[in-house]
């Protein structure tokens, strides 16, 4: 047994909380993954870190919440965590009875590294300019004019990313990952054609789930599949929840270079049919990595503090990025992108009908690691080419169209890195 294992199962057994339904299913089950043990595990060490651990052990749950004006998103994690208060001298003795040379095991690195190079070769971006991992993601654009009306919009843009391995083999690993954006918007507008008011927030909300086997000669399966939830008025009709299908196929030719083979179903991206992908990897020595194909991206490091990224998916979707390792835990960014998304409004007429909106935009800002693998972000930079229009695809986007005036944005990121 491994020290992660020993440091759960430690902590599991010096619980007291025995009522939860979470510990009753394990106790009746007998189902206690060496994943889950890591998860608890790493949560509550990295809590313990973050936090006092006399503010955190009174409670048998510790509740994360946000709000800001009518936002308010609320998530419950059950800890098995003792429900008298432990001292700082308590952990260290209980680390010390484990194991003296105790290390925190990061639950994501053993399943997680791996997914998330696969979801980056697959060109997966995530909007606002942050990759797709687990993090928290917070964007500023201040009121700017709207072109032909005598009125101004800005919006808050934030989005908050899950995700753990819940099963894994040697062969098999399942993923299971969710995510919730949101837009707040100031100011007014009105859309020409409709005469209809602009919404006062926008909603997007998925869950999905991975699952990848190890094939013979070293192929790698994966399959993903989840539902979407894209509109100002999430929950409220059916017709607003959509099903996102993924399906790749690894195929190496080499120690350095493999096949790609791939196709993606999410009919709330640009194309509303399934789009199938084939790319060559290769990574011919330590300075270049390329995905040569659809999707399509390259990574440059010239030296060991230069990073040059440029990724592409269909069809609008674009993003470049120059990073420099200024000390052990400072890197300084430069990214370019352009990017896309869309909604179901609730009022609308006819149900294939999304609200799709297009932006430009230079950033730069700092990287600062606080953890290991948990990193935060600052930056600032302009925002361009902005508009909005309802339509069924981007062949409709003079019909309801609001240009939006070029301005400031201000980014934050809390995320995990691999």
């Amino acid at each position: 047994m491994y020290q992660g294992d020993k440091m759960g199962k430690f902590l599991w057994e010096k619980s007291t909380p025995k009522n939860l339904g979470v510990y009753r299913f394990v106790q009746k089950t007998g189902w206690f993954h060496e994943d889950l043990r890591d998860a608890l595990n790493s949560l509550l060490l990295l809590l313990a870190k973050v936090f006092s651990l006399e503010y955190l052990a009174p409670t048998n749950y510790l509740r994360l919440s946000y709000s800001m004006q009518s936002i308010r998103i609320c998530f419950i994690c059950l800890l098995s965590l003792p429900s008298h208060a432990w001292s700082q001298e308590e952990i260290k003795s209980v680390q010390n009875e484990v194991s003296p040379t105790y290390q925190p095991v990061n639950v994501f690195e053993r399943e997680t590294r791996d997914t998330t190079a696969q979801q980056r070769d697959l060109g997966f971006m995530r909007p606002g300019g942050n990759e797709g991992g687990p993090g928290y993601f917070l964007q500023y654009q201040p009121l700017a004019q709207v072109d032909g009306q005598n009125t101004e919009l800005g919006f808050i843009r934030q989005q908050l990313r899950l995700g753990a391995p819940i099963y894994r083999d040697d062969i098999n690993s399942v993923i299971l990952s969710g995510g919730v954006q949101n837009h707040l918007f100031q100011g007014s507008a009105v859309f020409p054609d409709s005469g209809r008011a602009f919404p006062e927030s926008l909603w997007n909300i998925r869950l999905s789930t991975m699952y990848m086997r190890k094939l013979e000669d070293g192929w790698m399966l994966g399959l993903m599949g989840g539902v979407t939830i894209a509109s100002d008025e999430p929950f409220t009709q059916s017709r607003d929840v959509n099903a996102n299908v993924m399906a790749f196929l690894r195929v190496p030719q080499s120690d350095t270079s493999a096949w790609l083979f791939s196709v993606f179903y999410a009919p709330m991206s640009e194309l509303r049919f399934p789009v199938p992908g084939i790319a060559y990897q290769w990574q011919p020595n330590e300075h270049w990595s390329l995905n040569l194909g659809i999707p399509f991206s390259v990574t440059y490091r010239p030296t060991q503090d230069w990073t040059l990224e440029a990724n592409w998916m269909p069809v609008r979707n674009f993003r470049t990025q120059a990073m420099y390792q200024l000390a052990e835990k400072v890197s300084l960014f430069a990214r370019w992108q352009w990017i896309n998304e869309s909604w179901f409004l609730d009022d609308r007429s006819d149900w294939r009908e999304r609200l799709f909106y297009y932006e430009m935009s230079v950033t730069g800002g700092v990287r600062y690691q606080l953890f290991d693998r948990v990193f935060a972000e600052l930056g600032a930079g302009y925002a361009f080419n902005r508009f909005y229009f309802n339509g069924r695809n981007f062949d409709d986007r003079n019909y309801d169209r609001i240009n939006l005036g070029s301005g400031l944005i201000i980014n934050a990121a809390l995320s995990l890195r691999f």
